[in-house]
């Protein structure tokens, strides 16, 4: 994001989108992780009320526009004029008029940190 801002190339506002949108995915795969875990009766104790459970469908709602872009452009679903790529602004990200902000990412990213440390250091029965 920094060679954005000193550039403007476009090339790197695009591959600092596709990071994010790794971000993104990644996140919600750990969002179904932890929730697969919490099912498990032997599996370490894991909360659901932390943020990044409790924002499971917005996490959910952005990922998924991420990853239908291309049939929701050819389905006419993204109308001309709205974004058809993962925006990254001051605030945050947003596509398909899901926005998350940055601190909320920040936070969420640091709650999953912690509760992987939780899921490496249990021991099963």
């Amino acid at each position: 994001m920094q060679e954005y801002v000193k550039s403007h190339e476009i090339g790197t506002l695009l591959r600092t989108a596709s990071h994010f949108e790794s971000c993104i995915n990644s996140m919600k795969r750990a969002v179904n992780y932890l929730n697969a875990l919490r099912k498990d009766q032997d599996g370490p104790t894991i909360s659901k009320n932390i943020s990044v459970l409790k924002n499971e469908k917005r996490i959910r709602k952005i990922r998924d526009s991420i990853e239908h872009t291309d049939k929701d452009i050819l389905k006419q679903i993204i109308s001309p004029g709205e974004p058809h790529v993962l925006m990254v602004t001051d605030e945050g990200l947003s596509l398909g008029g899901e926005k998350i902000c940055w601190h909320e990412i920040a936070k969420w990213i640091e709650q999953l940190h912690v509760e992987a440390h939780k899921v490496a250091g249990h021991n099963a029965k």
